[in-house]
């Protein structure tokens, strides 16, 4: 047997519930999602069997529920197979009926990155002289592949489908927006969207590093699933911020572990505060938003989902189109449209730092304009919103000293579900990196 060479297996054992579960509360999804997955495609051989039975019944003509499922199995001595009616009552409580087809596609789509893999093993295996193996077979084998990837693609849904899952989704909070937590913000954007791409833009030294932890801070505090990828700053500065922020200490005092007995208190109480918060970082360099999606959907996997990715920031970020003389505009054109791929594929908010170009510097007034954005045609036309930063004390004061007290204005440069130009003043403090919104006063 030959040895494989990805050793983590492409699925998503939730779906596959979600999906066997939904078809079997509603049986009527079958002729929805028969022609998506088929039985081999599900991981799981307990959930392949029962799967498997459910279309026999359905092609049969037979009536489907719980009853007749389990009479079935009975009588093909298939119920421990199945693993038993305590799997089949379990399998119940899981998905959305209405949701059957984005089950089924999610299954398909990881059945179809493992036919990839396998043909990419075989590959390498040709490449170092295996002999059992023929070129013509593998070309067949990546046009099937290539077959695999087209069934389905956009397939139209019925409007009474489309209505019915709507009904579902009004009887909830509105998941398609993520709230930032900051009072003042929220007003303003109501929230980042849910499966679209955010940007947070300014010049160096302006904080948008300190603002998106006091988001993610504000974001954790309301029970949110967050991932920040840090493609520059280390964990442990990360740590530094974030206690800073939270307890008023000095950055410096931090960095330099000079701090006296209250203060090692405050970090203390720091470290109470965000017990329970689902907050992970990833400060690994070098990474693609290939290996963003990669590692997002393994930690949503172990969360049961994810509301928010940040990325600091973007153009620190290792994609390159296919030809490597491609400018700079179509290297971030690229990126830009992968994050946004990427957060309608995950449904997240997708929230990526970027730097903006020198323009302001020449303004009398230094206040960054949306064009001020690097390439910001292609960055414009994905995101779905567009915060700009801008301290006016970092310019008013002299070189030689650090203002205690500064201002942080977050202006709206793009908004398509909200109020556009409007500036919202936060109080800010350098030495710590401390913001202050409504919430730090209540």
């Amino acid at each position: 047997m030959a040895v494989r060479i990805f050793p983590r297996l492409s699925r998503d054992v939730d779906a596959e519930r979600a999906l066997v579960g939904a078809v079997l509360g509603e049986p009527v999804r079958i002729g929805d999602v028969r022609a998506i997955v088929s039985p081999e495609m599900l991981t799981d051989p307990r959930l392949q069997t029962i799967y498997r039975v459910l279309l026999a019944m359905d092609e049969a003509g037979e009536a489907i529920d719980l009853v007749t499922v389990r009479d079935q199995l009975e009588r093909a001595q298939l119920v421990e197979q199945a693993g038993g009616m305590e799997l089949l009552l379990d399998l119940l409580s899981w998905g959305e009926p209405v949701l059957a087809v984005r089950y089924a596609r999610i299954v398909r789509e990881h059945h179809v990155r493992r036919l990839g893999a396998e043909i990419g093993q075989a590959y390498m295996r040709l490449a170092t002289g295996d002999r059992s193996l023929s070129l013509a077979d593998l070309a067949e084998r990546s046009r099937r592949l290539a077959d695999e990837e087209l069934i389905d693609a956009d397939r139209p849904e019925p409007i009474v489908d489309v209505l019915a899952r709507r009904q579902v989704e009004l009887r909830v909070a509105p998941r398609s927006i993520v709230p930032t937590g900051v009072p003042e913000l929220d007003d303003v954007i109501d929230g980042f969207g849910r499966g679209t791409l955010s940007l947070i833009a300014a010049r160096p030294a302006m904080g948008k590093t300190a603002f998106a932890l006091h988001l993610l801070r504000r974001m954790a505090e309301q029970g949110q699933r967050l991932l920040l990828f840090s493609l520059e700053t280390p964990k442990s500065d990360l740590a530094d911020r974030l206690i800073a922020q939270i307890s008023g200490i000095r950055r410096s005092k931090l960095r330099l572990h000079r701090l006296d007995e209250d203060e090692h208190e405050r970090v203390r109480r720091v470290l109470e505060q965000v017990q329970g918060w689902r907050l992970a970082i990833d400060d690994c360099s070098g990474l693609t938003t290939a290996d963003i999606g990669m590692r997002a959907r393994d930690l949503s996997r172990r969360w049961r989902g994810l509301d928010a990715v940040f990325v600091d920031h973007l153009h620190l970020l290792a994609d390159r189109p296919d030809r490597s003389t491609a400018s700079d505009q179509m290297v971030v054109a690229t990126i830009a449209h992968r994050l946004s791929a990427l957060a309608r594929d995950l449904d997240v908010a997708v929230v990526a730092l970027c730097q903006l170009s020198r323009a302001p510097e020449s303004r009398a007034d230094k206040e960054p304009h949306l064009s001020d954005l690097r390439e910001s045609g292609h960055l414009e036309q994905d995101a779905r919103l567009v915060l700009l930063l801008y301290r006016p004390g970092y310019y008013s004061r002299d070189h030689a000293g650090v203002t205690e007290k500064d201002e942080l204005r977050v202006i709206v440069g793009k908004a398509n579900e909200g109020q556009a130009g409007i500036s919202i003043r936060l109080p800010f403090y350098p030495a710590s990196q401390r913001i202050w919104d409504a919430k730090s006063h209540a």
